[in-house]
């Protein structure tokens, strides 16, 4: 009728089976640390959804504990998904102004790469140092009207924003 308490002057709780260790809970100073003893043996964590058991996250220990959620992975508005060591790094959040795309460490470019029959292909690169100047790999196709300020064509730049720019052309433009 009440709780089971588990009180280890040691600090660690090691679990066995035919005398050998298969994991432990371990206090490291302030942390909780959960361990698999098995090499190779993956952590599952599991769950009934609707009458059916799932695995709903799996860390694959024999992969430098890499982590395969079996669906979504969500996370509250305004809080980021940071990629890298530390603060600076590859930021993904959602935000007032809308959905950001953050290369947080100075001068580093977004690249947006795809696979084109077999290569890998950088589409569109984002250059950071030159205020996020757009480099596309190949054609860009507007479906509805471009709007620039100015053009600059072989190394002479025309200032668009005082007025229109009129080209009539006779044949093909090359």
């Amino acid at each position: 009728a009440g709780d089971i308490i588990l009180d280890a002057g040691g600090g660690d709780f090691d679990f066995l089976v035919g005398g050998t260790e298969i994991g432990s809970i371990i206090q490291d100073g302030s942390n909780l640390q959960l361990k698999s003893s098995i090499s190779d043996g993956d952590m599952v964590f599991r769950g009934n959804d609707g009458g059916s058991i799932i695995s709903a996250l799996t860390l694959d220990m024999s992969n430098a504990g890499s982590a395969t959620f079996n669906k979504d992975i969500f996370i509250g508005d305004g809080n980021p998904i940071r990629f890298g060591d530390d603060q600076d790094g590859r930021v993904f959040y959602d935000d007032t102004n809308g959905f950001i795309i953050q290369n947080a460490t100075s001068d580093k470019d977004i690249l947006f790469k795809g696979n084109d029959g077999g290569s890998t292909i950088t589409a569109l690169t984002l250059d950071m140092s030159a205020a996020g100047a757009a480099t596309f790999n190949s054609t860009v196709t507007a479906n509805a009207g471009v709007v620039v300020d100015d053009i600059t064509i072989d190394g002479t730049e025309i200032d668009l924003s005082s007025g229109d720019l009129t080209i009539d052309v006779a044949g093909d433009i090359v």
